[in-house]
């Protein structure tokens, strides 16, 4: 178990994960940040001006059987890339923020997970998935990523339990090759602004809401459209509103 404690971690140079790095199957490299959020939790920053931008953390091929959690990075190019022949890796609790391009980039990566993870305000696209890469994301927030919250090229994302908002005449939920590069249901997808939810590269066809999108793809029939209520989204705090100050629950 490596342990990463609260604090902010200022470097241009990339954090690099390789195949020395791995873990095996039932036992995996487990990279541990701080849940305490209000503290600022493991930030992993840029340290030099934005002219400079290098990714953030990169998991190099060969590289398996990491499990990271509770992990911020911001700032960077992309927060997070995962090279090709890259799998088995695990991300919770992951918060990837206000970076240049994606928040995370796959390529062509088998058996990845991300669960309870936030992916906003990046100025590219949120995820970015290329390759036979096969990535399930369930129970996650993307929110207000300037181009696309997710953009699949090759391989599927498969997404639950997640609330996914996009905002500005820029903005796009899914930017897909094909329908089927995404399987998805029970989400709240909320556009803003003239954002759109969908476009096929196949036929070159565009969703501008739900029901059209749904008719597209036949995915995301028990999804919806609404206001996800969040606590102070702009704040980074994605816990639910509640009527009354009487506290929240917060496993």
């Amino acid at each position: 178990v490596v342990y990463i404690d609260t604090g902010v971690y200022a470097s241009d140079a990339t954090l690099t994960w390789t195949s020395v790095d791995s873990g095996t199957n039932g036992n995996p490299l487990i990279i541990r940040g701080s849940p305490n959020a209000c503290a600022g939790g493991s930030l992993f920053t840029r340290l030099s001006a934005p002219g400079l931008l290098t990714d953030g953390w990169a998991f190099n091929s060969g590289a398996r059987f990491i499990d990271v959690h509770d992990i911020r990075i911001a700032g960077r190019r992309d927060g997070i890339t995962l090279a090709s022949a890259v799998s088995n890796v695990n991300f919770m609790g992951v918060v990837v923020d206000s970076n240049a391009l994606n928040g995370i980039s796959f390529f062509g990566n088998q058996n990845i997970q991300m669960a309870n993870s936030i992916i906003r305000n990046n100025l590219g696209n949120g995820l970015r998935v290329s390759g036979p890469s096969k990535v399930d994301a369930r129970n996650c927030v993307f929110w207000r990523n300037v181009s696309n919250s997710i953009q699949v090229t090759a391989g599927q994302l498969c997404l639950s339990n997640s609330a996914v908002v996009a905002t500005g005449d820029r903005a796009t939920i899914f930017e897909l090759a094909v329908a089927s590069n995404v399987v998805g249901d029970f989400n709240c997808l909320l556009t803003e602004s003239n954002a759109i939810v969908g476009h096929l590269q196949s036929g070159d066809l565009t969703g501008d809401h739900l029901g059209a999108w749904i008719g597209m793809t036949t995915q995301h029939v028990h999804s919806i459209s609404v206001d996800p209520l969040f606590a102070d989204a702009a704040a980074g705090d994605y816990h639910l509103l509640t009527e009354f100050s009487l506290g929240r629950y917060d496993p």
